[in-house]
């Protein structure tokens, strides 16, 4: 989303992605991700909204609670005065209108199926070299973006540490 983004505000962009894209016809994560109002927003600035629209299920009512504890709270989308308090979305049909998008959006170059090899930084750009995509080996540009997960390849090459802590819960 970030990606496409930042390309509609002009900037050339080039988004490296380790999967194939999932066109929904293939599609086969069912998943229910829950999107919140925010999210709401972001994809609906994107143009994206009207596409998820007709998959969408309303989250109307949310209830909290403990098991084997006393208490809980109940948030109801009508009490607050919104028609939901977010929405369902099956995980692949989000994930088709993203990369739909991703390969749709001008100024946008997307890199499947490849992998960061080496980054490299100096005053004049960040470069990286990648592994399996098919249409570049080597880009760079000023600005890396690094939204590649826990096992950040990015964070690696750049020797940033990251501190973890198991909560030994699933």
């Amino acid at each position: 989303a970030l990606a496409i983004g930042l390309a509609r505000f002009g900037l050339k962009v080039a988004a490296v992605d380790g999967r194939k894209p999932v066109a929904l016809a293939q599609a086969g994560d069912v998943r229910g991700l829950a999107l919140a109002m925010s999210s709401q927003r972001l994809l609906h600035a994107l143009g994206l909204w009207s596409s998820l629209a007709p998959r969408l299920t309303p989250i109307r009512r949310i209830e909290v609670s403990a098991r084997g504890h006393f208490g809980g709270s109940t948030l109801c989308a009508e009490d607050l005065g919104l028609p939901a308090l977010g929405h369902l979305c099956p995980a692949d049909y989000l994930q088709s209108t993203l990369d739909t998008a991703l390969i749709n959006t001008p100024g946008l170059t997307p890199l499947f199926g490849a992998a960061l090899e080496q980054l490299t930084v100096d005053e004049a750009a960040v470069r990286l070299r990648l592994a399996g995509s098919d249409r570049a080996a080597e880009i760079s540009g000023r600005l890396v973006i690094a939204a590649d997960g826990s096992q950040s390849a990015v964070r690696r090459h750049c020797g940033i540490d990251a501190t973890h802590h198991d909560y030994q819960q699933t």
